[in-house]
């Protein structure tokens, strides 16, 4: 399983020693943000916080249990069909349920994830190498997505 972000290539053990060695000033804000979310993840932190969207009304913190997220992978792995070394584009912040439940899927099913920073386009920084079989977007990006395609 490899976690791409940007064109750094990353493994499990390098991430928990990066962030357990205090190595993570070096890195940046994105990379701070994964790396502290992986290493919570494969230490077993029981319980996450997420703001809500306030779409519906005010923001606010949600705490939700490591359990209920496992269940969760579970229920969407067989549902989708989503398998080991399979690739994951994850192009949604993590600040949010969304972005964290696409990263937290890909490591428990052993999922390849190739991550950009969140924007209106993320086909924009990557490579054509790639073909991705599971993402998530907000709908600014599939917007500007369908725009772009269109106008070429």
């Amino acid at each position: 399983m490899i976690i791409r972000i940007f064109d750094n290539n990353f493994y499990l053990n390098d991430i928990e020693n990066i962030v357990k060695n205090n190595k993570i000033s070096n890195f940046s804000e994105l990379e701070k943000k994964i790396f502290n979310i992986v290493y919570d993840w494969i230490n077993y932190k029981e319980y996450f916080l997420f703001k809500t969207s306030g779409s519906t009304g005010k923001s606010k913190e949600i705490k939700i249990d490591r359990k209920k997220i496992l269940i969760s992978i579970e229920n969407t792995k067989k549902f989708l069909n989503l398998q080991k070394n399979m690739n994951c584009l994850l192009c949604i912040s993590t600040d949010y349920i969304g972005g964290f439940m696409m990263l937290i899927r890909a490591l428990e099913i052993g999922m390849n994830i190739h991550i950009v920073k969140p924007c209106s386009n993320p086909f924009e920084f990557l490579n054509d190498d790639v073909n991705f079989d599971f993402s998530a977007f907000v709908p600014l990006q599939i917007f500007e997505i369908i725009k772009r395609k269109k106008n070429k």
